[in-house]
């Protein structure tokens, strides 16, 4: 059944379209969607570290394979390749043994992490005929253990401080993110990264 064009309601609905269309245009992405998604993250990062090290250890690690993929994607227009699951799997490794065993463990599994990497970027390479690049490996190995590491700090910090450290940390860091988003989307001119990331801009990042 259609609504009637003159109907209050449909007029509503068409005024809050034509909004969010302005909104999304001028953000540079689905503004509500993203804060749902955000929200939706945040509740069960909430959960996940209240419920117990071993369980917040495991969402990280998901959380780090996961990023450590993205990044992975995101830099193939560059024509640089890296292996997305070796890149994930290797990136995962270090938080997960951090909540499990310890720190040390820890530290040893991110070394096994780059290792995992190369050998999967090598196997990778020999299959497809690709050539392996210096730079792309080390790229590969510099992003690997930037997200092992700091995602295996924060199980870490979990494990011997709790989760009000954690807390504390994840507040900042979404401050941060919003207020160099508002800053950015006001002032930003000069971005960082055009190919990479448009919407990012020096501004934003000095907000």
């Amino acid at each position: 059944m259609r609504s009637d064009p003159e109907d209050p309601a449909h007029e509503v609905l068409r005024r809050l379209e034509e909004a969010n269309e302005r909104l999304e245009v001028r953000a540079g992405r689905n503004l509500p969607q993203a804060i749902g998604v955000g929200l939706l993250i945040g509740a069960a990062t909430f959960l996940a570290l209240v419920f117990s090290p071993l369980v917040f250890s495991a969402f990280v690690a998901i959380a780090a394979a996961l990023c450590c993929s993205e990044i992975a994607g995101a830099i193939r227009h560059r024509d640089v390749w890296l292996p997305r699951v070796g890149l994930a799997i290797g990136g995962g490794l270090a938080p997960l043994a951090t909540g499990w065993l310890g720190l040390g463990w820890g530290a040893a599994l991110l070394g096994v992490g780059v290792v995992v990497f190369l050998v999967w970027m090598t196997v990778g390479a020999a299959f497809t005929g690709r050539r392996l690049r210096a730079s792309a490996v080390a790229l590969g190995c510099a992003f690997l253990v930037y997200i092992s590491a700091t995602a295996a700090a924060a199980v870490a910090l979990d494990v011997r401080g709790g989760p009000g450290p954690v807390l504390g940390f994840l507040i900042v860091v979404i401050v941060h993110d919003i207020c160099a988003y508002a800053v950015g989307r006001t002032w930003g001119r000069h971005p960082m990264a055009p190919r990479t990331s448009p919407h990012k801009t020096w501004e934003g990042q000095a907000g």
